[in-house]
């Protein structure tokens, strides 16, 4: 009796450290696609804001709240998007421990939105190495057994 009770948890382990091994590599197959969203997001948010910039010129806060203020679809996509953008910044600020730091990092995603947050957002994906429990909570994930 002992013997099949010691095979059955031999043959659990074993099934455990393969759905282990399988959601490990399904994982890394997920973060290598963030990570390549994020590399061809940071290319396209250049690519426009540089030709908006040549074209239009750097004022964009006055096109900015000037659109805000009309209360149109188009002050409805910007009132989105500025409040995407402070979510994405108070993440940022409680991610690195609300240290002036990450305040600092917390503002700049605020004012500068994708082209600051998905180059930050690339980044903690490799300080991170991969681990999505690490890229979402920074500072606030569990230092790792034996670290």
């Amino acid at each position: 009796m002992t013997l099949i009770t010691w095979e059955v948890i031999a043959l659990i382990i074993s099934r455990q450290h393969n759905i282990d091994n399988a959601v490990s590599t399904r994982s890394n197959h997920t973060m290598q696609l963030l990570r390549a969203f994020l590399l061809t997001a940071i290319l396209a948010i250049v690519a426009v804001t540089l030709y908006a910039t040549l074209s239009v010129g750097i004022n964009f806060p006055a096109v900015f709240f000037g659109d805000l203020l009309k209360l149109d679809w188009r002050s409805q996509i910007n009132t989105d998007l500025m409040l995407h953008a402070g979510l994405l910044g108070i993440w940022v600020a409680w991610r690195e421990g609300a240290t002036p730091t990450g305040i600092i990092l917390g503002l700049l995603c605020l004012l500068l939105g994708a082209v600051f947050g998905f180059p930050y957002a690339l980044l903690a994906t490799y300080r991170a190495k991969g681990d999505p429990k690490r890229l979402l909570l920074g500072v606030h994930a569990e230092p790792e057994l034996g670290a």
